[in-house]
């Protein structure tokens, strides 16, 4: 029996029959009770007993690809989020159906890789694919053979599965150790052993399409442990001995394409923008839609990129308080999306607090000319308030300071045009670490 879910911007029916499952989610067809789309939902069932994660994974999942798709252009090798809800302990993605099967069954349908010419083209496609999502902000963290659905007939690819995807900034460390063995980077196993890593322009992804590239083009993996410590003895050659290749018949730019990847030495010095200029790629992606969706994609305006940049609760290493501003986030996004608006001229700002002891959300929707009253209430003296408000052109930078319990009264007043500054009550001194008042700026950073 198909089951109704009302989603941001429609209602959805869900047959009953699983088409796919995964670790975190199963996969069921549905359709726009609406428009009559077609769409396969994922749905995230949370309990008690689910691995510690899984709400943050599909929210970010939801977070990702609606910020990728919210611009004037969306990129045509990236799955398209159709809509979105949460009922209950449930959360339901609904996604575009992509044409083709997975990469790793076309690979197997070859005795010895993919033509070269295949290759060529689903790589540049991928590559022009992870220079738009790093180029705003999100890393995919799950690129594999598995993760990529390609049309046998027209090569077109679309990468699928942002499960694990989340969002990076260049100077803030990652923690997380997720993804396949098999794909997995210096980088990841690092983080496995608890030392965190900065993203260095999205390496890891990078690493693993270089291993899916090798993949398809000799039908087995470079690198043959499936153990972290034993995987991480492998990378270790690289630093003495070249890439080992089991077949001669490698086509030579397709060679130097992967070493270029699969090197320690490449951890920071290679991007998806530099390796499109690779000899192997260049002018590969022509008439897959790919070249001109990353065209246009430089062009378009992504309206959410200047808020998520500035969003330190979205690369927080703690989970609870990441999951919190996902959420914000997701609503923020979604609310512009069913008002129909652009999202540079927002109704209303968002007042967000993170507390480093404990965390609590507090929304507060105004007029712009009526903000009015934030209150804040902690019992502990030594927590760390640490706030931000903003819409999505901006974000409020506030002072860190140690708080008992405080009311923050103040009237809001337009600086001018771009700025706004949200005078706190006198009334704070004495409270906190020695600050005589904290004071909040909100600035539109489109200037």
């Amino acid at each position: 029996m198909p089951t109704t879910v009302t989603g941001a911007t429609g209602q959805w029916s869900i047959e009953s029959a699983d088409i796919g499952s995964g670790a975190f989610s199963v996969v069921r067809a549905a359709v726009n009770l609406d428009t009559g789309v077609k769409a396969v939902a994922k749905i995230c069932t949370l309990s008690s007993s689910d691995p510690e994660n899984r709400s943050l994974y599909a929210k970010r999942e939801i977070a990702c690809l609606s910020h990728l798709a919210s611009g004037n252009h969306r990129h045509p090798n990236i799955v398209k989020l159709l809509d979105a809800a949460i009922v209950g302990d449930v959360i339901y993605t609904f996604l575009e159906r992509a044409d083709g099967i997975e990469l790793f069954e076309f690979l197997k349908t070859y005795a010895d890789g993919l033509p070269v010419h295949h290759v060529r083209r689903i790589t540049a496609q991928l590559l022009s694919a992870l220079s738009f999502m790093h180029a705003h902000h999100v890393l995919h963290r799950d690129i594999k053979l598995d993760n990529v659905i390609v049309d046998p007939e027209t090569m077109h690819v679309t990468i699928i599965d942002f499960n694990l995807s989340t969002f990076f900034r260049e100077d803030v460390s990652l923690t997380e150790s997720v993804g396949c063995i098999n794909y997995s980077s210096p980088q990841i196993l690092q983080a496995a052993h608890g030392t965190p890593y900065l993203p260095k322009k999205g390496w890891s992804d990078l690493w693993a399409l270089g291993v899916t590239v090798y993949g398809m083009l000799c039908g087995y993996f470079p690198f043959r442990s499936e153990r972290p410590h034993r995987l991480a003895r492998e990378h270790l050659l690289l630093r003495t001995q070249p890439l080992p290749w089991y077949t001669a018949s490698v086509d030579p730019a397709a060679r130097s394409f992967v070493e270029r990847i699969l090197t320690p030495s490449s951890r920071g010095e290679i991007s998806a923008e530099s390796l499109l200029a690779h000899p192997f790629v260049q002018g590969a992606a022509a008439g897959t839609g790919a070249a001109e969706g990353l065209m246009c994609s430089r062009e378009a305006a992504y309206p959410w990129d200047a808020a998520i940049r500035h969003d330190d609760g979205l690369f927080a290493t703690d989970l609870d308080m990441q999951e919190a501003a996902v959420s914000v986030l997701i609503a923020d996004i979604l609310r512009s999306a069913k008002a129909g608006t652009d999202a540079h001229e927002p109704a209303h700002v968002h007042v967000r607090v993170h507390v480093s002891s404990g965390l609590e959300v507090h929304e507060l929707e105004k007029e712009k000319e009526d903000l009015r009253e934030l209150a804040i209430g902690r019992s502990n003296s030594d927590c760390t308030l640490r706030g931000d408000v903003g819409d999505a052109n901006g974000v409020l930078d506030v002072n860190a300071i140690a708080i008992q319990d405080v009311k923050l009264v103040g009237a809001a007043h337009v600086v001018n045009e771009r700025n706004w500054k949200l005078n706190i009550d006198p009334a704070l001194a004495g409270h906190g670490n020695g600050n005589d008042v904290l004071n909040l700026y909100f600035k539109n950073l489109t200037t």
